[in-house]
């Protein structure tokens, strides 16, 4: 699953360069909690991650892992909205 998911972002990076892409299996803690310590081992500059765009309930039961790693990074974040979500104005 590694190698595929490498192989499809490796795709989409075309022409730039000095990038490493990481990724880790979460054995214990959570997922955004993972995310902050290879961030800080790593001396990570970036971190690239896709968001659900949950509101309302679904955010408050199943919370949100890319706001709590923007909010707790020491790097800066870019998270993407994944497809299939459109921006409805409040």
């Amino acid at each position: 699953m590694e190698q595929e998911t490498n192989a499809h972002y490796l795709q989409k990076l075309g022409e730039f360069k000095d990038y490493e892409i990481l990724s880790r299996v979460s054995l214990g803690g959570g997922v955004f909690y993972e995310i902050i310590q290879s961030a800080k081992k790593e001396s990570a500059d970036l971190i690239v991650m896709g968001t659900h765009g949950r509101t309302g309930l679904d955010h408050l039961i199943l919370g949100s892992t890319a706001e709590n790693v923007v909010r707790k990074s020491p790097c800066p974040v870019l998270t993407v909205r994944l497809p299939g979500k459109k921006f409805v104005m409040p």
